[in-house]
């Protein structure tokens, strides 16, 4: 393998890689965000407040 593929492959790796973890923690935000959505619905309704028309 020449130099230059070697170069080539390792910066795609690097950028899949910085890809993937920001697509990881998009993907946490947003799990974390729907379940705190969640949590606050089921607290509403144990005060007696109906989410229904959410």
């Amino acid at each position: 393998m020449h130099l230059k593929q070697r170069l080539a492959l390792s910066i795609n790796a690097r950028n899949y890689g910085t890809e993937l973890l920001s697509i990881a923690i998009r993907d946490a935000t947003f799990c974390n965000i729907s379940l705190v959505f969640v949590i606050c619905l089921l607290s509403l309704e144990a005060l007696g407040i109906p989410t229904w028309h959410i």
